[in-house]
């Protein structure tokens, strides 16, 4: 009788692993659950930093896909991937300005457009007077920071402005730095200087030529202890050549960055 009852309690622990064996599998069915939550969360991630990613990548697929085709209003086979087909004719009236990329000029390694801040002018003397234009590489260059930055973009830049804005000396190019900018593709500003915002300005540099402007502005931001955050503003000299001036905040303070009219004082 007592090796039966030894035998009942051997045997119980059996019957009651048989009965809560359903428990693990209801946690195994919860932690699949949670595994589950888990693995979405990365990917609700990845899409809002796909969609973020997409947001500052705008300027190249532009470049690629709109301009690439020689047809003014036109895409051709990338009508697909175009947004903003070219339109050569187009002015900076609102009727088409939104709506397509004005090519002021190009060449093999670069482009330059109509900057959509264009598209809020009217046509009157105030708003004709002002002027800006984006210089983009066609192959990929992120930024200031991006050491492939190729330095004959400020003569084509230059060149551009000039044949746009009058008098020379008020040409203003100018790049922000990386914390500053609304795309990772290179994008040279062409605008005109606020020479009431530039004076006085200390800490500018004379500059020979502009083949030299990354090199002398990588020079400056270093003594001042920028690292690889500073934007870069090129102007005329007053004498002869340029001038350039590195900071950390985007240098768009020191031109005229928007459609205004004109100040009773002349400005």
């Amino acid at each position: 009788m007592s090796v039966l009852r030894r035998s009942r309690v051997f045997f119980q622990p059996q019957v009651n692993e048989a009965e809560i064996g359903f428990q693990p599998l209801s946690n195994q069915a919860r932690s699949r659950k949670l595994q589950l939550m888990l693995l979405a969360v990365p990917l609700l991630l990845g899409i809002g930093s796909t969609s973020l990613a997409n947001a500052r990548d705008k300027l190249l697929p532009l470049v690629t896909h709109c301009i690439a085709d020689t047809g003014a209003g036109t895409t051709g086979a990338t009508a697909r991937l175009c947004k903003q087909p070219r339109h050569d004719k187009c002015g900076a009236e609102q009727s088409c300005c939104g709506e397509t990329t004005q090519v002021w000029s190009e060449d093999a390694n670069y482009v330059s457009i109509r900057d959509r801040k264009m598209c809020k002018c009217t046509g009157s003397a105030a708003s004709n007077k002002f002027i800006h234009g984006l210089a983009i590489p066609r192959v990929k260059v992120t930024g200031v920071e991006d050491k492939t930055r190729p330095d004959g973009i400020w003569d084509f830049a230059w060149k551009v402005a000039a044949d746009r804005i009058h008098p020379e000396r008020e040409v203003a190019l100018f790049v922000n730095p990386a914390g500053d900018r609304t795309d990772d593709q290179l994008h040279v500003h062409i605008t005109r200087v606020d020479k009431w915002a530039m004076y006085p300005v200390n800490g500018d540099r004379a500059l020979d030529t502009l083949r030299n402007t990354w090199r002398v502005a990588e020079e400056m931001a270093k003594e001042r202890g920028f690292g690889d955050h500073y934007g870069v503003l090129v102007t005329k000299d007053a004498t002869n050549g340029f001038r350039v001036l590195v900071d950390k905040r985007s240098p768009r303070r020191f031109v005229l960055d928007k459609c205004q009219p004109a100040s009773p004082l002349g400005r």
